[in-house]
């Protein structure tokens, strides 16, 4: 129990500690297991970090993106619950 705990604080992790998705991370050190054997596991080539990366990167961009106001008119929708909703 003290492993899958462990496993799971990506602080711990020595790929992850540093890495600038960790706040929007949430990999499963037992989906890790499954896959490859090890609670561990080495993260950043796994899909579900591939994966979250990818969907971060493609967030910040639209983000970034203030002339689309179609897209920011949703994101302030997404965090702060207002808005006109279709």
């Amino acid at each position: 129990m003290r492993a899958i705990a462990a496993a799971s604080l990506l602080d711990a992790q020595p790929m992850c500690a540093d890495c600038w998705n960790k706040p929007f991370c949430g990999i499963s050190p037992v989906s890790t297991y499954v896959r490859e054997g090890d609670l561990f596991g080495q993260r950043p080539r796994c899909f579900e970090c591939k994966e979250h990366m990818a969907v971060a990167r493609t967030l910040f961009a639209l983000l970034a993106n203030e002339s689309d106001r179609e897209t920011t008119g949703i994101f302030e929708r997404w965090t702060t619950g207002t808005g006109r909703h279709r």
